[in-house]
């Protein structure tokens, strides 16, 4: 049988993101166990998880408060729920997967966002109206 308990502990921590949605897609059992671990308010992924198709599906995780990037030292800990809600963003020296989940959440938002230089501010919406703001 399934050992579920072992699943989690030694293995999950390790499975890329996009193979745990593939996984929860295919297999019944394993749908029963990282649906939860998907959904939870906390959600670990790995560098190599920053994919443009999985930030879209963080993005649009509505119970997440804690997006944690494996690596990111410049914001540790995400809540990308918040940052949408924000007038205005600061964007420190994130690094490049952390940017990438940054990014897909707030790409929707009408913020205005300070640039890691201290002073550039961009209108995110202008933003997605076309790419050189300039």
């Amino acid at each position: 049988e399934f050992d579920r308990d072992a699943f989690e502990i030694a293995l999950l921590p390790h499975v890329a993101l996009t193979c745990k949605r593939a996984l929860a897609c295919t297999c019944y059992a394993l749908r029963e166990r990282l649906t939860p671990h998907l959904r939870a308010a906390t959600l670990s992924v790995l560098r190599d998880d920053a994919v443009w198709s999985n930030a879209l599906f963080v993005a649009r995780l509505p119970g997440l408060s804690d997006l944690r990037v494996e690596g990111e030292t410049c914001l540790p800990s995400m809540d990308l729920a918040r940052y949408r809600r924000l007038d205005a963003l600061k964007v420190g020296s994130l690094g490049p997967p952390a940017a990438l989940f940054f990014g897909a959440a707030i790409a929707t938002s009408n913020a205005r966002l300070r640039l890691s230089d201290g002073s550039t501010i961009r209108n995110i919406s202008a933003l997605r109206l076309s790419p050189s703001p300039n």
